[in-house]
């Protein structure tokens, strides 16, 4: 039959996604001895992952690696908030996972193992103390018991038939049944029982008279059971063989070569080649290419098993390559196929590393007509890998795209390969392109073997899930909508039959010529478009005209152009358009009723938001190649204008999500299902259909979102940039790559927001451009949203004054007064000095409100410290001298006296002070100011420290107080010792005094006493 392209596309759902949730002791380390404990174990590869359905619905999923040794254990759907039991086995397993069984007995997982040595081990676990941490580990969790001796027959395969008998069957042949029972004492035992098949015998006759390897033809490579009696066996010679577990005896054998050619065709390997459904049994055959045969059960009249082979189904897998059985199933159609299907065979391949996922879709109840589905077997991450490096060469960005495609241990080790190689990434290097592509290399590879598959799960019996072999990754295969299939199959080379497809197809082909950088700028300037425009009509022609002009005149092929037209003269471009639009926007309505979810189940919630993302990649991808074209046409834009704003409309939603996603998956996982469910917790999902639903109702929220004001782009903001949990490094990378791009150009709370980011993340000038852009304190209360608004006002936040400056009656004068000081705590002086000034000037102008005392004192104050800074002692002489009913005495001396004592700023101000006071026209210092610096002066001296003494002379000389002047020199002619200096004191004394005209005016006071200058004279003749 004729193969389908992607009918299932792979999503990738690795739970360390959401390992911020995990609780404290989330992982436990259980040994069985010293002698496990001190093997050292190392995070490598994982050797074989499969799950466990529980009773309640949940699974467990179960992990062996480092060769066997270490089993861990944890929650599927809750693996965070749950615990992982990783058990230190003292010995590895024998023949890996085949000597190994797991059920769920009472709400605990019963698991027997049998270890390399021979040794029969026995674990018990509550379910619970793995799903939610409610019980404690039992400190009795294993037993070591001794059934049989398993080292004279060797096991081959362990099967647990149910909650009391397991089956193993041994290297020879054998058949030995282990049931659990109480010993003497009450404890937990089991009891040997060797089925009567005279395999011992024959296994030594088979030792003397045969090859081993013709012995071996017989061993048992997979098995399964039917209505919990009949053990349904597979050997490696191809032979089926039924057993009867009542009677213990084989009631049904057939070699399964129809033809003679395959007579030795044998099973390579033990593995999954049975799969039972109801009363039908499948079987995988090593014949030819692969076939898959299916055979009819039923019991008769009497109880006893009828058995009939039916089709056979051959593989439709290419013969150049080799592919193995990993795992298949036999099910119940899947619910999107049911309405055409009758039985489902899913398959799951592996060539070396390369997973194949196929489904053998049987159409009718005469299981004739079928058809292979096929998959998309890398996730949609992987297949835009290269995209990931794209980004003119900021490294950052790089960076960011990289952690976004690959889980944080993934991306530690591969740094951790390239330091153990002396590759290290150094800041501002020029080599840092080449180790960015060195780490996408070892990342691409170290990814390719954690996803190589181990089994396969049918999720609640419905959804398709791979399990890998890295510890807590899976895949998921959701079925693909209509442009999904549209997008794989232009990827896979598939004609479209329909008028979409092809139109879409048409595009794609044109686009590929263009290089991807090209496209790539073309995208940023369509978000341009956008926000530049919004939410005015948007100029579209001369917008594309500009996108031509800037990116793709010269980057295309004319013919390459005429054949696009040619081409699209055959579609009704707008009815297509339409078409298209209607299918991305997801208007139909929902035919399938949600269930909220109480409880998260991080599984689930990792595929939907994948799938999410997913979809968003395709969407984007061709809506982007869909408004290409219009750079190239000229047409009346007029018939066009609503379907292209639309698109416009769509580009700026789902960029802003890629972007998001790049940044902070987690954070974007919180907000969608904050949005899209009750209890923020996402849907219960286990179909199809459900699947399908939660993916329709995300994209509905999305794509309904508002370009302004967006939840997405609030909530970010207030994550990154209002909440304060983030480091400067990540603002940094928010303003880049999201905010810069994606905020809306003359939008009041877009630029204000801009402006605050700009701040947070150290650009202060940029953030003085914006924060003083448009009168905020008046528009800002109605464009912000609330829930921005009401965190910036909480109590001890950091922007809390300059929001809560809008309330104030002078709330301009008072905004600007609180950006000042944030400016000044940020150590940004020069933005702190122009809000200062700007803050008093709006005071100034300020007609119909008075402020108080206490804002007008502030304001000067905080312009007073910020002038300190910079050193402008005239600006802070006339700040301190004019305002006297505003600043305090108490405050002026603390100024004058920091001015003068300090010894960064004293001679410079001291400086300045006789030079404005020289220069004035009349007296500068009013009396309160003159007063106050002369007493600090004055405190200042030292009793032999001329210079002390000179400065509080110049000081008074300068303030036309001669008196006083000289009075100071003559304290210095009393109390100092240098004899020169004296006398120069006594000289400038005579020259003060004999200054003054009137002769009985030439005196001064020295200590109350009056001292003429006739007195001063005889002290002088007395030196």
């Amino acid at each position: 039959m004729a193969a389908s392209a992607s009918y299932f596309s792979k999503i990738d759902a690795n739970l360390q996604d959401f390992k911020s949730f995990a609780k404290a002791g989330n992982s436990v380390d259980l040994y069985l001895n010293s002698r496990s404990k001190s093997l050292k174990v190392k995070n490598t590869l994982g050797d074989y992952s499969n799950t466990l359905k529980l009773a309640n619905e949940e699974y467990i999923c179960y992990q062996f690696s480092h060769e066997y040794s270490v089993l861990a254990l944890y929650s599927l759907g809750n693996a965070f908030a749950g615990r992982t039991l990783k058990v230190h086995l003292p010995e590895r397993m024998l023949n890996m996972h085949h000597t190994f069984t797991i059920r769920e007995v009472k709400n605990e997982l019963a698991i027997e193992m049998i270890l390399k040595d021979g040794l029969y081990l026995v674990l018990a676990f509550p379910v619970n103390c793995i799903l939610d941490m409610t019980s404690a580990v039992p400190e009795n969790w294993f037993r070591v018991l001794n059934p049989y001796d398993f080292t004279i027959r060797q096991p081959q395969y362990a099967y647990s038939a149910s909650e009391t008998f397991t089956i193993v069957f041994l290297e020879d042949g054998g058949l030995l049944g282990l049931r659990k029972i109480k010993n003497d004492q009450g404890e937990p035992d089991v009891t040997p029982t060797l089925f009567n098949d005279n395999s011992y015998l024959q296994s030594l006759s088979k030792l003397f008279f045969s090859n081993r390897h013709t012995s071996q033809h017989n061993n048992v490579v997979s098995c399964t059971l039917y209505r919990e009696r009949f053990l349904i066996t597979l050997t490696q010679g191809c032979r089926l063989k039924i057993w009867d577990l009542e009677k213990q005896t084989v009631i049904f054998e057939k070699h399964l070569a129809a033809d003679d050619k395959n007579l030795n065709r044998v099973y390579e390997t033990l593995g999954q080649f049975l799969s039972v459904c109801e009363d039908k049994l499948a079987i995988f055959l090593p014949f030819e290419n692969g076939l898959f045969q299916l055979w009819d059960l039923r019991l008769d009249n009497q109880g006893d098993l009828v058995i009939d082979a039916s089709s056979i189904y051959a593989s439709n897998l290419s013969s150049s390559s080799i592919w193995s059985l990993v795992d298949m199933k036999l099910i119940k159609p899947i619910d999107i196929l049911e309405s055409a299907s009758y039985l489902n065979i899913v398959v799951l391949w592996r060539s070396n590393r390369v997973m194949k996922l196929q489904v053998l879709n049987l159409l009718s109840d005469d299981l004739k007509k079928y058809q292979w589905l096929e998959a998309t077997n890398q996730s949609l991450m992987d297949l835009r890998a290269d995209l990931n490096l794209l980004t003119n060469g900021d490294t950052n960005r790089a960076l960011m795209n990289l952690k976004s495609h690959y889980t944080p241990e993934l991306f530690q080790q591969a740094q951790e390969v390239l330091s153990e190689n002396g590759i290290l990434m150094l800041p501002e290097s020029p080599y840092n392109h080449e180790y960015l592509l060195n780490l996408e290399s070892v990342l691409k590879d170290m990814k390719k073997r954690n996803d190589e598959p181990s089994s396969l799960t049918l999720y609640h019996n419905e959804l398709l899930l791979v399990n890998s072999l890295s510890l807590y990754s899976h895949s998921l295969y959701k079925a693909n909508s209509t442009l999904e299939t549209c997008f794989y199959n232009m990827s896979e080379n598939v004609v479209s039959c329909d008028d979409l497809g092809g139109f879409l197809r048409t595009i794609e082909g044109f686009a590929a010529t263009i290089p991807t950088q090209v496209l790539t700028d073309v995208s940023d300037s369509l978000l341009d478009v956008v926000t530049s425009s919004f939410p005015a009509d948007i100029p579209i022609k001369d917008k594309f005209t500009n996108i031509f002009s800037k990116h793709l005149e010269g980057q295309f092929h004319l013919a390459n152009l005429r054949k696009l037209f040619d081409d699209l003269s055959s579609f009704d471009v707008v009815a297509i358009l339409d078409n298209f639009i209607k299918s991305t926007l997801q208007s139909a309505d929902l035919d399938h009723s949600l269930i909220d979810s109480v409880y998260p189940n991080y599984l689930m919630n990792v595929a939907v938001l994948e799938s999410t993302h997913q979809a968003i990649l395709i969407h984007n991808n061709l809506v982007s190649k869909v408004l290409l074209i219009f750079a190239f046409m000229d047409f009346d834009y007029s018939a066009f204008r609503l379907q292209i704003e639309t698109l416009l409309g769509l580009h700026y939603k789902q960029s802003l999500w890629i972007h998001l996603y790049q940044l902070d998956k987690g954070l974007l996982a919180s907000e969608l299902f904050a949005t899209t469910s009750k209890f923020g917790n996402g849907h219960k999902i286990e179909t199809y259909a459900d699947w399908s639903s939660a993916l329709t109702v995300s994209l509905k929220v999305l794509y309904g979102m508002p370009i302004s004001p967006n939840p997405l782009f609030i909530e970010s903001f207030d994550t990154f940039v209002i909440s304060g949990t983030r480091s400067s490094k990540l603002c940094e990378l928010y303003l880049k790559n999201i905010q810069q791009k994606f905020y809306i150009h003359s939008n009041v709370a877009h630029e204000f927001m801009l402006g605050l980011t700009y701040f947070m993340s150290g650009f202060y000038d940029r953030a003085f451009d914006f924060l003083q852009k448009h009168p905020y304190p008046d528009t800002l209360p109605q464009e912000l949203p609330d829930s921005l608004y009401m965190p910036l006002q909480k109590d001890g936040h950091l922007w809390r004054d300059v929001i809560g400056s809008f309330k104030l009656p002078n709330k301009h004068p008072a905004y600007y007064f609180n950006l000042s000081k944030l400016f000044s705590v940020a150590n940004s002086y020069e933005y702190a000095l122009r809000c200062a000034k700007k803050s008093i000037k709006l005071s100034t102008e300020l007609e119909d409100v008075e402020e108080t005392h206490e804002f007008k004192n502030a304001q000067l104050l905080q312009y007073l410290n910020i002038l300190i800074v910079f050193s402008k002692y005239e600006e802070i002489l006339d700040v301190l001298c004019c305002s006297p009913e505003i600043i305090s005495e108490h405050v002026k001396v603390s100024y004058y006296r920091k001015m003068i004592s300090n010894l960064h700023h004293r001679d410079a101000f001291f400086s300045t002070l006789l030079k404005i006071c020289k220069e004035s026209s009349g007296l500068y210092l009013p009396t309160q100011d003159y007063r106050l610096i002369d007493k600090i002066l004055c405190d200042e001296i030292a009793a032999e420290d001329w210079c002390t003494y000179k400065r509080v002379y110049a000081f008074r000389l300068m303030n036309a107080q001669d008196r006083a002047a000289a009075e100071i020199l003559y304290k210095y002619f009393m109390k100092g010792t240098d004899i020169g200096i004296k006398e120069k004191c006594y000289l400038m004394i005579a020259n003060i005094l004999t200054s003054f005209s009137a002769e009985n005016d030439r005196w001064i006071l020295a200590d109350g006493q009056l001292v003429t200058l006739q007195d001063l004279k005889r002290e002088m003749n007395n030196l």
